[in-house]
């Protein structure tokens, strides 16, 4: 389901997304979408949080051995993956 920024807190007050993906042209609208979906993770009771910046070489190997690792202490856990597309410089 496509949500805009301005739809996203009502969804929000709602339920938490199993798997969110947030992009967009700028970035103090995505880093607060983003914030928003922390904030409201936190409060229900996801209180482990990892993130992972994929770069050139990314382990993606890493990261699936991560995502099924059980924390003793913790109910849920938050993974956060951050991408960044490279933007064109015009040459070829």
């Amino acid at each position: 389901m496509k949500i805009n920024a301005d739809n996203l807190a009502p969804q929000l007050n709602r339920s938490v997304p199993s798997i969110a993906l947030v992009s967009g042209d700028e970035p103090l609208l995505v880093n607060e979408a983003c914030d928003a979906i922390r904030a409201k993770a936190r409060t229900t009771g996801y209180t482990e949080r990892d993130l992972y910046f994929v770069e050139r070489g990314f382990d993606w190997q890493a990261l699936r051995m991560a995502s099924r690792s059980l924390s003793l202490f913790a109910d849920r856990k938050l993974i956060e993956i951050r991408w960044e597309a490279q933007r064109s410089s015009g040459r070829q």
